[in-house]
């Protein structure tokens, strides 16, 4: 099936279906404990940034979903995940086809042996490779995805990011990349346009992209008739970062600029467990304040035209 003919089934609306089943498997779904080793490397947003996790990480797998529920995976067909993290958004993604073999890799030895240790029962195979070059077989994969992954390289690494995905794609397979767009993340914060690390919101974060550079980026390696973008949108969780990040970002005048300080204090020098719990503390007062809770945030994702309004997160989409 052609890339045109899926994103004609593809409607644009609320994952408000997609939201409640997640969350009742989470419900049902103990959350392990996420180790510092684990955390350093960013992994595990479900326990350690639960809001990132409900109004950034997940809505990339939903837009998957939706688009594996229209394509219709069959026995046999193979999934890949570059950068699966701490494993469970992935392992979610096996309850729902369990019909896929589904494969994690991530360049995090500590991150793949938790993963394995806590979902590998549910038949997902995890690997300790890079994603750049994972050195698997070329062709084996009908589908490679990835959820915030392709920002922690730089702009020069993010082509051979995709060119390994092509290469690990069965002629005809989908790539699903998923990453924040960055005038709703980076450059609420800073323009930053060399890349500067005391400038960047998101310290692990080499490279972020605007819409139309990562279509173009897609388009380089796919084609232009096989390269789509899709916006991913979240009004509630954008009101809470945005409004989190407007009492410290930096700024010329005295009182701003020392909180800035402070703030990237903490954040380079703290512990990374330590900066997460403070994270969350001032989140839920940021939440609070709103009347708002994590449901309400994972209930308020959607899918919308990549002409629409500038989107919290890129969804590429490309058929080899």
């Amino acid at each position: 099936m052609s890339n045109g003919e899926i994103m004609q089934k593809i409607s644009y609306s609320s994952f408000h279906d997609e939201a409640e089943k997640y969350w009742d498997w989470s419900e049902r779904t103990p959350i392990e404990p996420v180790p510092a080793e684990v955390a350093r490397e960013g992994a595990g947003s479900e326990i350690r940034t639960p809001i990132m996790h409900y109004g950034v990480i997940l809505p990339v797998y939903m837009a998957i979903i939706r688009y594996l529920t229209a394509i219709k995976p069959q026995k046999g067909m193979r999934l890949i995940e570059l950068g699966s993290g701490s494993g469970r958004p992935l392992t979610y993604l096996k309850t729902l086809f369990p019909e896929l073999e589904v494969w994690g890799i991530d360049y995090s030895a500590e991150g793949v042996a938790y993963a394995a240790k806590a979902y590998g029962e549910h038949g997902v195979n995890f690997k300790h490779v890079t994603a750049q070059d994972t050195s698997l077989k070329s062709g084996y994969f009908d589908f490679v995805i990835s959820s915030h992954v392709i920002e922690h390289v730089t702009a020069e690494q993010a082509v051979d990011f995709v060119a390994e995905a092509k290469r690990l794609l069965k002629d005809g397979g989908y790539m699903f990349v998923g990453t924040p767009e960055r005038r709703k993340c980076q450059e609420l914060y800073a323009l930053n346009p060399t890349e500067d690390p005391q400038y960047r919101l998101v310290p692990p974060h080499e490279h972020e992209f605007r819409m139309p550079e990562l279509k173009a980026l897609g388009e380089q390696t796919f084609g232009k008739r096989n390269t789509r973008i899709d916006a991913l949108v979240n009004p509630t969780f954008y009101k809470i970062f945005k409004g989190s990040i407007d009492r410290f970002k930096p700024h010329t005048k005295l009182r701003t600029h020392t909180v800035n300080l402070a703030y990237r204090t903490i954040r380079d020098m703290t512990p990374r467990p330590l900066f997460d719990t403070i994270t969350r503390v001032g989140v839920k007062v940021q939440m609070k304040q709103a009347g708002v809770g994590f449901h309400d945030i994972l209930l308020d994702n959607g899918i919308a035209a990549e002409s629409d309004a500038i989107p919290e997160n890129l969804f590429l989409v490309c058929q080899k």
